[in-house]
């Protein structure tokens, strides 16, 4: 998320460095990212599973997960050893089948090959398709529904953490008790507490229960959700704490808020040329005498499945 000062470009603009390759992104359709080798292409089969593979096995890499990412699919892969790291040990890669990424279908484009999708006709009023609806009324609402309509979403947060879990494990704990690298946690910068995070199982596990979201702001509780008020719909929330002030700040998601306040986030990508996505916004709003509510799998305020 946006946390420094300086300018910053919008993402997707034609603009570079001289020298410079264009973009903010690896130059490259393959790279690592956290330990994860991210494979993209625009068929995720097991022939792009097959390519990924030998081209992390050629990085020297002989245990390493793997994700195969297109605009609409994405599979899962693991490539470990059988029978230990040596040379002779077996090979063993588990794939996960193809996934939808979202509500999203590839087959919703209309296009000017009719072979393959519906064909794109001038003053064509074409009605909007079911994960259409989804993506336009239904980007909101409680924890457990956003990841019932976006798995693989969810599935990628997972994937990433359970990388992030083994390289930290397979550190030292330190040689401080745990109370003291938390209480060291609440003084440290962004960068450092980022870098924290891989420092071991237990100082990770204290770096995400209070998760930053830039230099001044952490989530300390949640997620939560209440109800938006007049129409009733449930929205996620959570305690945010001002780490200059320790003042708690419970704050409500509001997406149809449209300017920019201390609560709003949008995501930067790039290390360091940074590029700023300005049409995607993470936006909350202070909460003010809205109690929070059960979440539970019956409760009465989980909006149905079909996002009608």
């Amino acid at each position: 998320m946006g946390r420094e000062s300086r300018p910053l470009l919008e993402f997707g603009s034609m603009s570079r460095r001289p020298g410079d390759a264009p973009g903010a992104s690896p130059p490259g359709t393959m790279y690592w990212h956290e330990d994860v080798l991210v494979s993209l292409t625009m068929t995720p089969d097991y022939a792009a599973v097959t390519q990924a593979v030998d081209w992390g096995l050629d990085q020297g890499r002989r245990r390493f997960q793997i994700i195969v990412l297109s605009l609409f699919k994405a599979i899962f892969a693991e490539v470990y050893c059988a029978d230990g790291d040596s040379d002779d040990a077996e090979l063993v890669v588990q794939i996960s089948n193809p996934i939808h990424l979202s509500p999203l279908r590839q087959d919703y484009c209309l296009s000017t090959h009719p072979r393959e999708r519906p064909e794109l006709k001038d003053g064509m009023d074409r009605q909007p398709e079911h994960g259409e609806l989804i993506i336009r009324s239904n980007c909101t609402g409680t924890a457990k529904r956003l990841q019932s309509q976006f798995p693989v979403l969810a599935a990628l947060v997972n994937f990433f953490e359970v990388a992030a879990t083994r390289r930290s494990a397979s550190r030292s704990e330190g040689i401080f008790p745990l109370e003291l690298y938390d209480r060291i946690l609440d003084l440290v910068d962004y960068d450092t507490w980022k870098a924290y995070t891989s420092v071991s199982t237990k100082i990770r596990s204290a770096c995400l229960s209070k998760y930053r979201i830039d230099e001044d702001t952490r989530i300390v509780k949640g997620p939560f959700i209440r109800l938006q008020k007049h129409l009733e719909h449930p929205l996620l929330s959570f305690d945010f704490e001002d780490m200059k002030t320790g003042d708690i700040l419970p704050a409500i998601q509001n997406p149809r808020l449209s300017s920019t306040k201390k609560l709003n986030w949008m995501p930067i990508v790039g290390s360091d040329r940074k590029m700023l996505m300005l049409d995607v916004v993470a936006q909350f709003e202070p909460v003010v005498d809205i109690p929070v509510e059960d979440d539970s799998p019956s409760s009465p305020v989980e909006d149905d499945s079909d996002g009608t």
